[in-house]
């Protein structure tokens, strides 16, 4: 392989994983605060095992270990018997996790970043994790996942992420581990793309005026000048994204094209990637996806390697097919 392309996807790695363990840290710390308003003054869960010999009917000595759990705070240590005691076992539980992941993540990205401002040429600006940090939370909050991430932690108020509506007629619908809902495969393939880059998104954004949605919108606070300097926005800009698979049908590019013009109208970055099963020579549809090509896309994406300016992107190396 070309140093050069070993190089550039080597980069393509660590920027990818940053993003994500950056964003585990945000998401961390948000379950942290949440869990440390409802866990109050309870600080830890302590076990204790009991072990009783007795004989069995056969005339055998067993030996029967039961643990029990105990709430411990400051000045008393209660007994888990019940519901609400069940309850904030796990809750303690939960933030003892958290804060062996945030110290693994914390490690993990602070690796990343300086491999990847080791291999910036001189004169190029170097990605800051804090500022990275900051970023990502006002792109969460805007995608409103704070909301759902505080909401996979309360028993009582597990609902669906901001899934588009749908009406009670027949539809196609996936509904994804993460409660959320799409109206094709390839819709819940990217999905998965932009999740494992650590992105944040809604679905189905509108158009402005004209009723008509994107598939995505991926909320993004950094951008590239001449590849060198890095800036991070305040507000994070929404770069819309079309899934497109059926560009064999007659109307479909149509379709595009009129998003492609009111995007533009309205200064709104748009990417199309284009998941059509396309015939062979012998006009047999073939299926062409690389989720690795399709991570990198976001990524590039993501920290401004590649505008959004309408283009049609291609989610496989068109040299390998």
């Amino acid at each position: 392989m070309n140093s050069g392309i070993f190089a550039d996807n080597y980069r393509l790695r660590l920027l990818r994983l940053l993003k994500c363990c950056v964003r585990e840290i945000v998401c961390l710390d948000i379950k942290r605060k949440f869990l440390l308003t409802e866990c109050d003054e309870w600080k830890k869960v302590s076990y204790k095992t009991k072990t009783t010999r007795y004989k069995n009917a056969a005339g055998v000595v067993v030996n029967y270990k039961n643990t029990s759990a105990f709430i411990v705070s400051r000045n008393q240590k209660v007994k888990v018997k019940n519901y609400d005691d069940i309850k904030l076992q796990i809750e303690l539980e939960m933030l003892k996790e958290i804060d062996l992941k945030y110290t693994m993540y914390t490690k993990m990205a602070g690796q990343y970043c300086n491999s990847l401002n080791s291999l910036r040429e001189a004169g190029k600006d170097n990605y800051d994790i804090d500022l990275l940090k900051k970023v990502t939370i006002n792109e969460i909050n805007a995608s409103k996942e704070d909301v759902f991430i505080v909401r996979s932690l309360n028993f009582d108020l597990m609902e669906n992420k901001n899934s588009p509506e749908f009406d009670n007629s027949f539809c196609n619908y996936i509904v994804s581990c993460e409660d959320e809902r799409f109206r094709s495969k390839n819709e819940l393939l990217a999905s998965i793309c932009m999740q494992n880059c650590g992105l944040s998104y809604c679905l189905e954004p509108l158009y402005p005026n004209s009723g008509l949605r994107a598939d995505f919108g991926i909320f993004c606070s950094i951008s590239q000048k001449n590849g060198k300097e890095i800036s991070y926005y305040k507000k994070p800009r929404q770069i819309f994204v079309e899934i497109t698979g059926m560009r064999t049908d007659k109307g479909c590019d149509e379709k595009l094209k009129y998003k492609k013009q009111i995007a533009k109208q309205n200064k709104i970055p748009l990417v199309i990637i284009d998941m059509t099963d396309y015939p062979d020579d012998n006009g047999k549809l073939q299926t062409r996806l690389d989720c690795k090509h399709l991570c990198n896309i976001f990524t590039k994406l993501y920290f401004g390697y590649i505008p959004a300016n309408g283009e049609i992107l291609l989610p496989y190396d068109e040299l390998n097919n």
